[in-house]
């Protein structure tokens, strides 16, 4: 949430700097507005309108990259408008835009930035009083009025840059913490399938039918010797509620008494021992000695 809101005010602060420079530049040339005043109304309604937009919206949209891009795609062309509309435009000065944006994004860095924006607009000068000017000619050149164009994109082309390699810093973050958690999962599940193979194979060592349901009554272990006793596969009854497996009501009930008679059961404890069925009942407990199944051992038919 804070980072947002930074975001948000930084783009707004350099937006302020953009739109304090166009309105200069605008009150400078104040004859030319009245020459064209159709183009300029336009002009300066569309920067009060990017600003109105930009500003209400939500900070949470400002940590989306491709919203980055659109603010500096749409200040870039302000500034084109602008210099073309209100100043001299020539190519030294769309030649410098383009090599401060450059030199910005190779930068990544907002401070580096004006650094930058200073060696530009003094190469774009000097190029500017080399094209002919005398001295009294510069310092009354509207070329000057371009000058706190070239910070803007610098700061823009910069902040950008910025933003761009810490979501790919992220990207690459996540990226490696999902390919740890796969393969602790993957870990894990091996994990888990041996223990469940080793239980599997255990109870089918044993010469009676085991039957193992959780404490909500669904089979979760169904051994070889149960298989033959009720003549169904694992893979049928696993899963299953028991309430759902075609077996007597007697044994169902048998089976299930535990889990409703709210008796406390000492560990290792037999609860039903009913040899007209031929069956023990017993609950199994967890390490905290909490009842996290029932075994039913079935010895005969």
């Amino acid at each position: 949430m804070a980072n947002e809101l930074s975001v948000k005010k930084q783009i707004n602060y350099i937006r302020s700097v953009l739109s304090l420079a166009i309105l200069v530049i605008v009150f400078y040339n104040h004859e030319l507005v009245m020459k064209q005043p159709v183009i300029s109304f336009l002009y300066i309604a569309a920067v009060a309108a990017s600003n109105a937009v930009f500003f209400m919206l939500k900070r949470e949209k400002f940590t989306n990259l491709k919203m980055h891009y659109i603010i500096f795609i749409t200040d870039l062309s302000l500034i084109i408008l602008c210099v073309h509309i209100f100043t001299e435009v020539k190519i030294d000065f769309i030649i410098a835009v383009f090599l401060t944006v450059f030199i910005s994004a190779l930068a990544s860095s907002v401070k580096f930035s004006v650094a930058t924006a200073f060696v530009v607009n003094a190469v774009y000068l000097y190029i500017v009083f080399l094209g002919g000017m005398d001295e009294k000619s510069f310092w009354e050149s509207q070329a000057l009025l371009n000058v706190p164009f070239i910070f803007t994109v610098a700061l823009h082309g910069s902040f950008l840059a910025e933003q761009a390699a810490s979501e790919l810093k992220q990207k690459m973050s996540l990226e490696k913490m999902n390919t740890f958690l796969k393969k602790e999962i993957v870990g894990k599940d091996e994990e888990l399938n041996a223990v469940q193979k080793f239980t599997e194979e255990l109870c089918d060592s044993f010469a009676g039918a085991v039957i193992i349901l959780d404490v909500k009554g669904y089979v979760r272990i169904f051994n070889r010797a149960a298989e033959k006793v009720f003549g169904m596969k694992a893979g049928q009854i696993t899963s299953r509620a028991l309430s759902q497996i075609p077996i007597s009501v007697e044994l169902k009930d048998i089976m299930l008494k535990p889990a409703y008679s709210g008796v406390e059961v000492v560990k290792d404890e037999v609860l039903i021992k009913n040899e007209v069925h031929g069956i023990d009942v017993t609950f199994i407990n967890d390490k905290a000695d909490q009842k996290a199944g029932i075994l039913c051992h079935i010895y005969r038919k």
